[in-house]
Order: structure tokens, then C-alpha cells, then sequence
């Protein structure tokens, strides 16, 4: 009966959809940032260092919460995933407005790919931080 429960609970539900969107916007901003040549921006390695360890962990996070099958906890850990996911894409997108070259044509697609992320996540959070 308890699997049950947490099988349809919001955090498994939001943390699957969520993962399941990450390789497609992943691409589409793995492509930007080699047509535009991101190794040449002027990015300092700190910041790059904590992009990186932030999406390790909301990834990590969003694992967690999708295979968990007996602990509704675990479900829950969504709810900070989707926050982390939320200040990912936007400053992805900060970084892109303030240090990216010209528009290359990838930014056509990964932008509003992340905008609608960061919209589909900020719809899942009221029902996340309420479970």
C-alpha cells in the first residue's frame, strides 16, 4: 500500500518529467556552447566549478527522488532539485545575455528550451513544497 502511495506521489512524478527533459536541453545547450566556442568566454574557473557541482547534485537529487519506491521522503528531495534546476537555467541564460559572443543559431533552440523548463518546474513547486 505504501509503495502505491509513493509511486503517484508529485515529487516522483515532477523528478521523472524533469530528468527526462535534462539530455534534451543538455544538447541543445552542449551544442550552443561549442558553435559559440564557450571554452573562450570570459568565465573564471570558480564559477564553472560551481555550475558543474550544482547540476551534479540537482541531477543526483532528481535520481533519488524518481527511483525511490518505499521512502515518500526521497520523493520529496524533489522540491530542492527543481529549485537548484530553476537558478541552473537561469543563469545559464544570465551568462549567455552578459558573456556569450553573437547569436549563434543554437541559442534558438537551447533558450527557449530552458525558458519552458524553468516554467514547467516553477508549475510543479507549489504541489512539491506542500507534499
Amino acid at each position: 500500500m505504501v509503495a502505491a502511495f509513493v509511486r503517484s506521489a508529485p515529487g516522483r512524478r515532477a523528478a521523472r518529467a524533469l530528468l527526462y527533459s535534462g539530455p534534451v536541453v543538455g544538447a541543445c545547450w552542449g551544442t550552443t556552447l561549442v558553435v559559440s566556442h564557450a571554452w573562450t568566454w570570459p568565465v573564471p574557473a570558480g564559477p564553472r566549478l560551481a555550475f558543474g557541482l550544482t547540476l551534479l547534485a540537482v541531477v543526483t537529487g532528481l535520481a533519488v527522488a524518481a527511483t525511490g519506491s518505499r521512502s515518500y521522503r526521497r520523493t520529496r528531495i524533489a522540491a530542492a532539485a527543481g529549485l537548484g534546476l530553476i537558478a541552473l537555467d537561469t543563469a545559464v541564460l544570465a551568462a549567455v545575455a552578459l558573456v556569450a559572443p553573437p547569436f549563434a543559431w543554437p541559442m534558438a533552440l537551447a533558450i527557449p528550451a530552458s525558458l519552458t523548463r524553468i516554467t514547467v518546474t516553477a508549475r510543479f513547486m507549489p504541489r512539491l513544497l506542500a507534499s
